[in-house]
């Protein structure tokens, strides 16, 4: 069923005051409700997301290398910055003075800069 958009005073006034040269107001447009496309944006934001990190979990040994990965593995993410939990203090001692550098080096060429800015160590408290 096709509907012939309805002339209204409105119309008449917007098209004088614009200088539209139709004389009938455009079909209007289908409208969808904000939360519709608020959800389908944070769905598509989080699988993007987890894409890569379940990436990063799988890839971790290979990245962290043998011995580091024994010790650690990665956590969630803090405003661009990756928490990796640590077995205990003196590990976290270790490689957050000696293994920072070269590990983030590796994160962000395999994840981009984007992502990954920073490392934060943190004791694996489970």
């Amino acid at each position: 069923m096709n509907r012939r958009p309805k002339i209204t005073s409105r119309w008449l006034v917007e098209r004088e005051r614009f200088h539209i040269a139709e004389s009938r107001p455009p079909e209007p447009e289908k409208q969808t409700a904000i939360g519709a496309v608020i959800s389908d944006v944070v769905h598509a934001l989080d699988r993007t997301q987890s894409d890569w990190q379940t990436a990063l979990r799988k890839e971790w040994g290979a990245l962290a290398g043998p011995v580091v990965a024994r010790h650690t593995r990665p956590g969630p993410m803090a405003r661009q910055s990756l928490i990796v939990l640590v077995d205990n203090a003196s590990w976290l001692n270790e490689i957050s003075r000696q293994w920072r550098n070269p590990l983030l080096t590796l994160l962000q060429e395999r994840f981009g800069k984007e992502k990954i800015r920073d490392l934060i160590f943190r004791i694996n408290a489970g």
